[in-house]
């Protein structure tokens, strides 16, 4: 049976057919179920992509507006705190409070101080026996390939030299050779 192309089945799926081929392509429907099937198949996705709707896409205002109310929301409770606090204290007693926290945050201030710079140290050694531990390693890596240069440069050497000698052998017996005299030449038995 003769099917008609994928190419025949677009446009009749999107209602773009000439009259006869419209017709045609119904007549081959009703007479075959392989093709009627993939049909209903390709109406059916059609069907759920046209529903198909994209969700809305929020723009950076959108996106930054909730923190920016809950910001402000944050700051007017911070500012009505502090107002409420300055209006409730009365001033002699602020100073007093002042005069009583004042040194012991002084003291924290210092304690966390010195514990900051003591973790920047210890991490500055620690960063530095990181640093020296590679480098070893970098120069027993550096040494082994050295050794492992020079013990091939040492058997090239001794290669290069036993070529150099039997040529040079070659050489000499080459020097030293005489060309046998010719069948003519030679007398007669």
């Amino acid at each position: 049976m003769n099917h008609p192309k994928h190419e025949e089945w677009v446009p009749y799926l999107f209602g773009e057919t000439s009259w006869t081929s419209n017709r045609e392509l119904n007549a081959h429907l009703r007479s075959c179920p392989e093709c009627r099937e993939e049909i209903e198949g390709w109406k059916s996705s059609l069907g759920r992509l046209n529903a198909w709707k994209l969700p809305p896409v929020r723009t950076a205002g959108e996106m930054f507006q909730p923190m920016l109310k809950w910001g402000v929301a944050a700051a007017l409770v911070l500012g009505l705190g502090i107002g409420m606090g300055r209006l409730t204290v009365p001033k002699a007693d602020a100073a007093a409070v002042r005069a009583a926290i004042e040194p012991v945050m002084r003291q924290e201030v210092a304690r966390l101080m010195r514990d900051e710079l003591a973790k920047a140290a210890s991490q500055r050694a620690e960063d530095n026996e990181a640093i020296y531990a590679a480098m070893d390693k970098l120069d027993a890596q550096r040494i082994a390939d050295l050794l492992s240069l020079k013990k091939e440069l040492d058997t090239v050497a001794v290669n290069t030299d036993a070529g150099l000698r039997h040529t040079e052998q070659e050489l000499v017996q080459l020097a030293g050779y005489t060309q046998p005299a010719s069948a003519s030449s030679l007398p007669e038995k």
